[in-house]
């Protein structure tokens, strides 16, 4: 067989089919994901004066980001804890208020589409919009939430929602739900809308119905959408930089209560507004970032997937 023989054999392959069209993404997952990470793992090796290399330290950054006893590792304790807080709380409230949304929308009942494109409606919105938006409600003088409040207990009310370090990091957890909230809810409808028709009628002669209908019928089936909500929301919540940035600052202010991991890497790598940067501690508060991210998202992967073959089988 000639050399164009074979050429052309491997060319009509399957197998070649898959391997042209898998290339472009790789070359770009490789050189927009892979390759950079590498590359902050280098930075995060040495020692840095502004954005000169002075020397190479090993893990030393990894060290002082973890000993707490150094400045920098008792700020990265502190927005690493807030980070654990809102992937508690963002993602079990986010999860739940985005699938019973779905559950509403799957109903088909009047007004169904109009309120499919309202959910999603905050979606769309500009980070500089929300922040000067909620700026505005939770004013402490002014704000239409505090007045809103006042209204219904009858005296003046006046809070600083975001200005006191007890409620600000939760107050920014509740808007960033408001804000995402509609997206988990058009994946998890896309779920409910594949479900196969006569599933649902079976469901039907059966009587089952409410919440042996959602844990027996529409959660085993709609699996593969959990895992795609619980990825992007953990890893969203542990890049959280813009919410925060754009209603309390770079700092996370007020005495860093609301700062996280995202903002910390900004002024530590970056030098936020202080202009004092560290180009290798910044590199290595990235890793852990992407190490986190990476982690939390194959075990999520694992489980979810073990616990649909166990459902299948």
């Amino acid at each position: 067989m000639g050399i164009k023989e074979k050429w052309e054999g491997i060319s009509n392959s399957r197998d070649f089919a898959f391997v042209v069209f898998l290339l472009p993404g790789l070359v770009l997952f490789i050189t927009l994901v892979i390759y950079p990470v590498f590359r902050s793992f280098a930075y995060s090796l040495y020692a840095w004066e502004g954005l000169q290399r002075v020397g190479f330290i090993g893990l030393e950054n990894f060290r002082t980001l973890f000993n707490g006893v150094s400045p920098i590792s008792r700020r990265f304790w502190n927005a690493a804890g807030h980070n654990a807080y809102a992937l508690a709380f963002v993602v079990v409230l986010q999860t739940l208020i985005g699938f019973f949304i779905a559950l509403g929308l799957f109903q088909e009942l009047p007004g169904t589409k109009f309120f499919r494109a309202l959910v999603f409606l905050p979606v769309t919105l500009s980070i500089v919009v929300v922040g000067f938006l909620f700026n505005l409600l939770l004013h402490p003088s002014w704000g239409a939430i505090n007045h809103l409040i006042g209204f219904f207990s009858g005296s003046d009310f006046s809070f600083p929602w975001l200005g006191d370090p007890a409620t600000a990091f939760t107050t920014i957890l509740i808007i960033n739900i408001w804000r995402w909230a509609g997206f988990p809810a058009l994946i998890f409808l896309a779920g409910l809308n594949n479900i196969p028709a006569a599933v649902l009628d079976a469901c039907e002669l059966d009587g089952v119905k409410g919440l042996a209908r959602i844990r027996f019928i529409y959660l085993p089936l709609i699996v593969p959408q959990l895992l795609t909500v619980l990825i992007l929301t953990i890893t969203g919540n542990l890049r959280m930089f813009d919410i925060v940035y754009s209603l309390t600052g770079p700092t996370g202010g007020p005495n860093y209560s609301t700062d996280v991991l995202g903002t910390l890497f900004y002024r530590t790598a970056f030098g936020g507004i202080t202009g004092l940067a560290d180009k290798g501690l910044g590199a290595a508060i990235g890793i852990v970032i992407v190490l986190l991210s990476a982690v939390i998202s194959l075990v999520i992967t694992r489980s979810l997937h073990n616990k649909r073959v166990s459902l299948e089988g």
